[in-house]
């Protein structure tokens, strides 16, 4: 059974926000999916929003109810773990995940279709994958054991039942291969040769990217007959990299992080991607 939709007044208030941020709004399928899965259930009691200084500031509904569902259905991304003091995971920016949506076709695509998701985390995308293709042509990855165990309870309070593996991403999942679509929630800087073995042969693979200069773009690639994947970043979303599991602590601490800095003339969004 699935859980009642969105709050109404809340839903419409996010749908303009993405649609201002995408410029036009946004299309039925994909609306209709995000009125009916109500993000809140997705999140844990503390979140952590950006405090436009760097920094983050807690939201916790037990003291603030209003304010957490607020930013429950604003379109900003809201961290929901750290790990030795540094965000490891969020429920991303809602705008990002329904132009990841959008970049893959899923609001004219026909099913069915076998969606493979890297990285369950809070279970948004994955719910969000199960009312645009149905619970069954959906199987979501997650490494981290508590990230698992609260997305699936997630998706099972929200009435959603697709196959949730406690497993590596970077390894795939075969046993339900191939795929005709492979998602990222995290971003990777190279494609783990599992993802491209185990994608239909014109199948899609969607994951940000990163790279030692920038943590930043969206790959876009189609399988070929030989077992590669050919195709081009796009300008948009940062995501946290794909990570093995470490011990967790409830919020942010300061750390001193030095970087490099380098220029270049060549634009990769000009550039195609062979892998």
């Amino acid at each position: 059974m699935r859980a009642p939709a969105a709050p109404a007044a809340h839903a419409q208030q996010l749908l303009a926000q993405i649609g201002q941020f995408l410029g036009h709004p946004v299309p039925p399928v994909l609306a209709q999916a995000l009125r009916t899965v109500p993000r809140h259930l997705f999140l844990p009691d503390r979140i952590w929003r950006g405090d436009g200084q760097g920094g983050y500031e807690l939201c916790d509904r037990t003291v603030e109810p209003d304010r957490w569902l607020e930013a429950a259905y604003t379109d900003v991304s809201l961290v929901t773990q750290f790990t030795e003091g540094l965000p490891t995971s969020s429920a991303s920016m809602p705008s990002m995940v329904l132009r990841t949506l959008l970049l893959a076709g899923l609001h004219t695509l026909p099913s069915p279709l076998s969606v493979v998701e890297m990285g369950t985390a809070t279970g948004f995308n994955a719910a969000l994958l199960c009312a645009l293709l149905g619970d069954q042509a959906v199987t979501t990855i997650e490494w981290d054991a508590a990230l698992a165990k609260v997305g699936e309870r997630n998706l099972h309070m929200a009435g959603y039942t697709p196959t949730v593996v406690r497993g590596d991403g970077a390894a795939g999942w075969p046993d339900r291969a191939p795929y005709d679509l492979i998602l990222s929630t995290f971003s990777v800087d190279h494609l783990p040769p599992a993802w491209t073995a185990q994608t239909a042969q014109g199948g899609r693979i969607l994951t940000p990217w990163n790279s030692a200069w920038c943590c930043y773009g969206t790959l876009e690639a189609t399988t070929r007959p030989d077992g590669s994947a050919q195709g081009r970043f796009h300008p948009f979303a940062a995501y946290m990299p794909m990570r093995r599991p470490r011990p967790t602590t409830p919020g942010p601490t300061t750390a001193d992080h030095s970087t490099q800095h380098a220029t270049t003339k060549l634009s990769p969004w000009a550039s195609p991607a062979a892998i």
